[in-house]
């Protein structure tokens, strides 16, 4: 967006201001005031492009962030499923490694969205907190559902808990829904 070689901002810029510098020499000529006119809209489309592209930018950040907050409330979806079918197996007596393994992957797909702290029981059962916040989000009782929902204000691009009624931003500061977060910060103040 912001390209810094020769047909870049900069060199926009100067060439609107030396249009500008050089028809103040001679104001009298209406070449000068064509290139002026000229050098200034090339400056503007510019910047106009620019305006759009930080635009598209910010709803492509915003969606993609929206994606993995729902990828988040699938795999915890997904993680009581398998907690449960192990809890029933253990139960049984019949090992339960290869629901384990199935649940191990998910839980690394979602360590890497959000940071999380697991704790098990002694039936294999999971509990899963979000460690920058400390919110329980799916508990040792496997037919319990998760009490919060991961959620995303596209209004205001704050993520945080829903449980049904309310809505509370947190400030994540692991995974990688926290790093496309600072991305759309970043993107928002070079909208400011």
């Amino acid at each position: 967006i912001f390209a810094f070689d020769d047909t870049g901002l900069n060199a926009t810029m100067d060439a609107m201001w030396n249009a500008w510098s050089d028809l103040a020499e001679s104001p009298e000529g209406t070449n000068g005031r064509t290139i002026v006119l000229q050098a200034t809209k090339t400056f503007t489309d510019m910047m106009n492009q620019m305006s759009n592209q930080i635009d598209t930018l910010e709803a492509d950040t915003l969606n993609l962030i929206a994606n993995k907050v729902d990828k988040v409330n699938s795999l915890i979806g997904d993680i009581q499923l398998l907690s449960d079918q192990i809890y029933k197996t253990s139960l049984k007596g019949v090992d339960a490694n290869d629901l384990e393994d199935q649940r191990g992957v998910l839980l690394d797909e979602l360590s890497a969205l959000v940071n999380i702290s697991v704790e098990y029981d002694e039936f294999s059962r999971i509990k899963i907190t979000e460690s920058d916040t400390g919110t329980e989000i799916l508990g040792f009782n496997t037919k319990t559902p998760p009490a919060y929902k991961l959620s995303i204000d596209i209004s205001t691009g704050e993520v945080g808990y829903d449980d049904g009624t309310d809505f509370t931003a947190v400030d994540l500061k692991n995974g990688e829904i926290a790093g496309n977060l600072k991305a759309l910060s970043q993107v928002r103040a070079y909208k400011d």
